[in-house]
């Protein structure tokens, strides 16, 4: 039977070395990776689970510094966002969960750089948003960013295939068509890529969306209430196909949702409330 790991455990190295569950956990496979040339050369010693190795494992995607919105001013400024202080690691599904007007969607379209804060910063791979010009900010959404909206924002005049692809068009970017038709398999739409948007249902017209937002290997995708225009079954579809997506790629996913049993898929969950993050686990 494995050893049970748990943060601040001690291991033993033969039992990091024989461990199959070790090996198997997608979280612990990268523990054991950045373990493997130290376990070649060192045995019969300890290592601290909790500490060792951290920044091998954890890499951080987005983070935010004391992040704040603010509308108006006086009596009657809206605080949209307090100092919010946030980091999302690579390939982490975090759901941002809040009732309406809890400033979620604010917090949201910050961290995707659609909309610029009042004060504080928002990081990208390390780049900070808000000191980037217009037109710097808006290449680099493209490539590293992408967004699932509620309204899908599907172009009507043009196919699901063309619509797939429209990101990396604009960009002047190799079309991975091998990637892009895996992506379509997945999300079950192959028999639908020649129809325009308005031949397909909602959850169809979203799965379109989805994969038009994997389509140029972003480091992150941000998904802005993408079931609030289906029903219950199109609902948990959409969901279990983005936990998939997560899955299969690697991928980075932030949703936003007023629905808490639809965060339950998601790995972490951010609470919001009055602007102010008041867990995030």
């Amino acid at each position: 039977m494995p050893p049970t790991i748990l943060p601040g455990s001690f291991l033993h190295t033969k039992d990091l070395m024989s461990s199959r569950h070790l090996q198997e956990s997608y979280k612990t496979v990268s523990i054991f990776s950045c373990f493997a040339s130290k376990l070649k050369e060192t045995s019969g010693k300890l290592y601290d689970i909790k500490s060792v190795c951290r920044e091998d494992i954890m890499e951080t995607i987005v983070r935010t510094e004391q992040l704040c919105k603010y509308y108006g001013t006086g009596d009657s400024q809206v605080q949209a966002v307090k100092n919010a202080e946030i980091a999302i690691q690579k390939g982490e599904f975090a759901a941002i969960v809040g009732k309406s007007g809890s400033g979620k969607s604010t917090l949201l379209h910050m961290l995707g750089g659609l909309d610029m804060p009042t004060s504080g910063s928002v990081f990208v791979r390390g780049k900070e948003l808000s000191k980037m010009k217009e037109e710097e900010l808006a290449v680099f959404r493209r490539r590293k960013i992408g967004f699932i909206f509620q309204a899908y924002n599907l172009v009507s005049s043009i196919n699901v295939w063309e619509n797939i692809v429209l990101p990396l068009g604009l960009d002047e970017r190799f079309v991975d068509e091998k990637y892009i038709k895996d992506v379509i398999h997945v999300l079950g739409i192959e028999n639908r890529l020649y129809h325009l948007p308005n031949a397909l249902s909602g959850g169809q017209q979203q799965r379109a969306a989805i994969a038009r937002a994997l389509a140029s290997k972003p480091d992150i995708v941000f998904a802005d209430e993408p079931t609030g225009n289906l029903d219950s079954r199109a609902s948990e579809e959409v969901i279990t196909l983005l936990r998939m997506s997560a899955e299969k790629y690697g991928q980075t996913i932030v949703m936003i949702t007023h629905d808490e049993e639809i965060a339950q898929a998601a790995d972490r969950i951010l609470v919001i409330e009055d602007g102010q993050v008041v867990s995030f686990e």
